[in-house]
C-alpha cells in the first residue's frame, strides 16, 4: 500500500477497499478500473459476475500517521498536579515543540520497524461509470 496512489474498487461496500490494485495518478486508476471492467469476458464464470456492475470507485489512499499533540503535555502536567498538588501548578516541562518533535520521531521510527499498518483512509473517492443502469 502506497501513500498518496490512488486504488479502485469493485464492490458495492462503501467502507472496504480491497486495495488490490494501486496507481500513481487518478486518470491511470480510472482507465485500469475500465480495462478491467470491459476485459470481463476472457475470465472465468464466477470472475464475470462479479465484475458486472455499472460503475466502480476510485480514491486515493491515505496512510494515517498518528502525533502526538498538545494534549499529551496537558495530561503530564495534570498528572504532577494529582500526585502533588498546588506546588506542581507552575511546572514547566521545558522546550514544548522540542519535545513534541522528538516524541513523534521516536514514534514515527518505532513504528516503522514494528508497525504492520494494514489499513488506510481512502481520500477522494469518485464513482466512475461504465454503463447506465
Amino acid at each position: 500500500m502506497t501513500d498518496g496512489y490512488w486504488t479502485i474498487n469493485f464492490t458495492e461496500n462503501e467502507d472496504r477497499w480491497d486495495l488490490e490494485y494501486e496507481f500513481p495518478t487518478k486518470e491511470e486508476a480510472i482507465r485500469n478500473g475500465k480495462a478491467i471492467m470491459i476485459a470481463d469476458s476472457e475470465l472465468d464464470e464466477d470472475e464475470q459476475e462479479y465484475y458486472q456492475h455499472t460503475r466502480f470507485r476510485v480514491g486515493k489512499i491515505n496512510i494515517p500517521q498518528f502525533e502526538f499533540d498538545g494534549n499529551l503535555l496537558d495530561k503530564i502536567k495534570d498528572y504532577y498536579y494529582d500526585e502533588c498538588g498546588e506546588v506542581a501548578e507552575d511546572y514547566d516541562i521545558g522546550e514544548y515543540y522540542k519535545l513534541l518533535e522528538k516524541l513523534n520521531q521516536i514514534f514515527q521510527e518505532h513504528e516503522k520497524e514494528f508497525g504492520d499498518k494494514n489499513f488506510c483512509a481512502i481520500d477522494y473517492e469518485q464513482t466512475i461509470m461504465i454503463k447506465e443502469e
